[in-house]
């Protein structure tokens, strides 16, 4: 692929690149939605902790869920309006296909005393599903003792804190996800069923939040939608058609796409294959509504689940690794010219060995 460009505009050309506004700048991954850890006896909080010991070993509990697209360097973990730490958090990262015990997994710890970021990280993470674990530490009377599994001794309390989104700050000038992450455990429903079938603890939120739930998109160019995977849904009501999922065009109100929710087991995971393809700067949403009831006793399907990812099929791009510009062996004058710019995509080993990018700019 080649450019000829006078050399007024190569100036301006590397002016740009220099200044971001050709390289774009870093794009960092943020993980959305509001989170509740603790043990505060006065209002249910699940999860109480996100890691337990296993043996000599250690497993997630509710953690949270989120895609890479493409490789990353992590900067720093960032909890986005933390409130309530007493001490320093824990911050683990793993490959979901992998598990807690792979020995890439990342293990740091927030940089001081009540504090909610681990800083000058430099860790790179390659495309793929994974999960994290937000922890906080134990307390016996007030005294920090770190991170202790089943922190039930008299006196002892996990510390109860929350935030309002993860942010997982890069440094890489392309870096990013074809995904969206909202992490906020969701309830709906009419909580009309039997007591003790989920209720009373073991639901969070324990309540049901109304019939349905939406969540926002808009892209700023056209992508295609690709998947919807809700991460450990519960749902009282198996076998049944009483669970539906939309896609929603919000600036013209109308249903893009849907799909009715068949559960055959209590919990799980749920994916729906979207596939349709949303236009730039138009306003969308997913919406998750718990259908009428079938019965004469108003009882519609009470369904809880974790956090939802949203994935786009990755971005085109022209594959152009490196530029060369050829030139004589005359020096340049202040005369008009032109000057040709050759786009390769390969890293630059010499000039026999380059290959040329075809994709157009």
């Amino acid at each position: 692929m080649r450019l000829v460009l006078s050399k007024w505009l190569v100036r301006v050309f590397y002016t740009l690149l220099a200044t971001g506004f050709i390289a774009s700048a870093h794009a960092d991954v943020v993980l959305q939605g509001n989170i509740l850890i603790g043990d505060n006896s006065y209002d249910y909080i699940e999860p109480t902790y996100m890691l337990r010991e296993r043996g000599r070993d250690y497993e997630p509990i509710h953690p949270i869920n989120f895609n890479l697209s493409e490789d990353i360097t992590l900067k720093q973990i960032k909890l986005n309006n933390a409130v309530g730490m007493d001490e320093s958090l824990y911050f683990v990262i793993w490959k979901k296909d992998r598990g807690i015990s792979d020995p890439s997994v990342v293990n740091e710890r927030s940089i001081g005393n009540w504090t909610y970021t681990a800083d000058n990280l430099g860790i790179s993470l390659a495309a793929g599903d994974y999960q994290i674990a937000v922890v906080g530490q134990c307390f016996d009377d007030g005294r920090a003792l770190g991170w202790k599994d089943n922190c039930s001794g008299w006196g002892q309390t996990y510390d109860d804190f929350s935030f309002k989104g993860i942010t997982l700050v890069t440094s890489d000038a392309n870096a990013g996800s074809d995904s969206l992450a909202f992490i906020q455990r969701h309830h709906i429903g009419n909580t009309n069923e039997v007591f003790g079938l989920g209720y009373g603890g073991d639901w969070y939120p324990d309540n049901a939040e109304g019939l349905t739930i939406e969540y926002p998109i808009r892209v700023s160019a056209d992508r295609l939608l690709t998947s919807f995977t809700m991460y450990r849904y519960r749902d009282l009501d198996i076998a049944e058609y009483n669970v539906r999922f939309g896609l929603m065009n919000v600036d013209t109100n109308t249903l893009i796409a849907a799909e009715k929710m068949m559960s055959l087991i209590p919990t799980g995971d749920y994916h729906w294959a979207i596939n349709k393809t949303l236009k730039a700067n138009t306003n969308y949403k997913i919406v998750i509504e718990s259908l009428d009831p079938v019965d004469f006793f108003d009882i519609r399907d009470d369904i809880s689940w974790d956090d939802v990812v949203i994935k786009f099929k990755p971005d085109n791009t022209s594959g152009v690794i490196h530029f060369r510009i050829p030139h004589g062996k005359t020096a340049l004058t202040c005369d008009a010219s032109s000057i040709v710019i050759e786009a390769y995509s390969n890293g630059f080993i010499n000039r026999n060995t380059c290959v040329e990018a075809t994709a157009n700019p």
